[in-house]
């Protein structure tokens, strides 16, 4: 892989991680993080109210983001390849495409 494609793959994995760091601390430190971050009113009124749509989604986000991460993680060569690895990356152009 070319130097700077590396680079922006790298980039690319410390922004998922960062954002898989901030969901689960938002589910962590509750309403004022999802305040802080621009949380739909739906979803700050949730984690007031402590119930369940806030925590799960956010998990959810953050479960995904972590996916990500794996992904970018294996293309630089930090771990092995992930399993299904071509097939997921056509899903995924197929959701954006389909969104």
């Amino acid at each position: 892989m070319k130097q700077s494609n590396s680079l922006l793959v790298y980039l690319a994995l410390l922004i998922a991680i960062a954002g898989v760091v901030i969901h689960a601390g938002a589910v962590i430190a509750g309403p004022s993080w999802y305040a802080f971050f621009n949380a739909p009113p739906s979803v700050i009124a949730s984690a007031r109210a402590g119930t369940w749509l806030a925590p799960v989604n956010t998990l959810i986000i953050a479960g995904l983001m972590a996916i990500c991460a794996l992904y970018a993680a294996s293309v630089v060569g930090l771990i092995g390849r992930p399993p299904l690895q071509t097939q997921n990356w056509f899903i995924a152009i197929d959701k954006w495409w389909l969104r």
